[in-house]
């Protein structure tokens, strides 16, 4: 193996695909309910879930960089 190459368990990149999937979902979700309501408290709950979708990527993040 070169020094570039990686080994990833594939358990991992299935983890880190279901996250990945989770936060586009709420993405997705988020842009629908900002179209219809962009009121402050809309924009805050938007804001919380895309926090929540995307804080388990940073734990996944971390775990494949530990190895």
């Amino acid at each position: 193996m070169a020094e570039s190459d990686l080994i990833v368990a594939r358990r991992a990149i299935e983890a880190l695909d279901d996250l990945l999937f989770v936060l586009g979902c709420a993405i997705t979700d988020v842009e629908s309910d900002l179209e219809t309501d962009g009121s402050p408290q809309q924009v805050r709950r938007s804001l919380e879930w895309i926090l929540e979708s995307a804080r388990p990527l940073l734990g996944a993040s971390e775990r494949l960089r530990a190895g």
